[in-house]
């Protein structure tokens, strides 16, 4: 998992990512938050709030193989 620290409104933060699967041309992640919440979130929103936390999931992970929809986001 990768650890991370970024707030959310309800001033829950994200602890780490867990994991990730792909789901309708994207992609899921799944998130644990400081308060022990587990949730499926789409890859775009959560990098809209942790981009660099997502960046460095996907290069530790060495996920490679992404579709042209996930490749085309990260590079944004």
């Amino acid at each position: 998992f990768i650890d991370g620290s970024c707030s959310d409104d309800d001033d829950d933060e994200i602890c780490y990512i867990r994991d990730h699967k792909g789901v309708n041309n994207g992609m899921e992640l799944l998130i644990v938050w400081t308060s022990g919440k587990r949730e499926w979130s789409n890859i775009k929103n959560v990098k809209k709030d942790c981009p660099n936390l997502v960046n460095k999931y996907i290069n530790d992970k060495g996920i490679i193989k992404l579709n042209n929809v996930c490749r085309n986001f990260l590079n944004s």
